[in-house]
């Protein structure tokens, strides 16, 4: 059992932090109140399950968001050139997030900006937003990005091949929230975010939309299944960009 919130999410606190993680299983965990639950780096072959995370705010209090993400995957540049020595692989390699997985109030479940694939079938639940220090701040339950920043640039490898099989129920309980973002409206060497499969999912949110894209000259191959979109305020199921790209990509 992890709980507090480690300095307040405004400092960007999580319970697990590593660079180069391999084989790795994370299983039979409980965080009842943290800021931030797994910051990670360059992973292969790592799943996660039986993991029930809630997040809290400053004060520690899990009746009010953490400001950040449970799950927090990125290309850390400024670790790998500063330890070459440890650079065993490069790039991040199958992660799993199975369907025992239970995450709430974070303003984000997942905030992925590298790596593939990935299989995200858990629970993401509640994930409200607000005064969240991500980039996309009104909440979802997870956010795919591509991110210019020089501590963790996605150009040497943006987020692909990403099955979505989760339930995403009340995330982006604000204006512009989502079960799911897509963002990829940030772009530094011409990468793009590829290969997104949604079937099986679950949505039931209270406001605007089960699945919004952002930057879509950016995102190739978007494949729409069968989902269960349900929730009286939700506005849109799948947001324009998203059913464009669907559409030019499909066979």
């Amino acid at each position: 059992i992890f709980t507090g919130n480690w300095g307040g999410s405004t400092r960007q606190p999580f319970a697990f932090a590593g660079d180069w993680l391999t084989d790795g299983h994370f299983s039979r965990i409980k965080m009842p109140a943290v800021g931030g639950c797994f910051d990670f780096a360059f992973l292969r072959r790592v799943i996660f399950s039986n993991v029930n995370a809630v997040g809290a705010d400053d004060d520690g209090a899990a009746n009010a968001p953490s400001r950040i993400a449970c799950l927090n995957v990125e290309d850390d540049v400024k670790f790998r050139t500063r330890y070459p020595a440890a650079n065993t692989f490069s790039k991040t390699e199958e992660v799993t997030v199975d369907t025992t997985n239970d995450w709430s109030n974070f303003s984000a479940g997942a905030f992925l900006r590298a790596g593939g694939p990935y299989l995200l079938a858990g629970r993401f639940h509640n994930n409200p937003g607000g005064d969240s220090i991500l980039e996309n701040a009104a909440g979802a339950g997870v956010i795919l990005y591509n991110s210019i920043a020089g501590c963790c640039s996605s150009s040497a490898d943006p987020v692909h091949d990403v099955t979505l099989a989760g339930q995403f129920n009340h995330n982006g309980e604000r204006a512009g929230g989502a079960g799911v973002i897509i963002d990829a409206h940030q772009v530094t060497d011409g990468e793009q975010i590829k290969n997104i499969v949604i079937a099986g999912s679950i949505f039931d949110n209270n406001i605007n939309t089960a699945v919004k894209l952002i930057g879509p000259a950016n995102v190739a191959g978007i494949i729409l299944g069968t989902n269960q979109l349900s929730g009286a305020g939700q506005t849109f199921g799948y947001d324009r960009n998203t059913v464009s790209v669907a559409a030019r990509d499909s066979p």
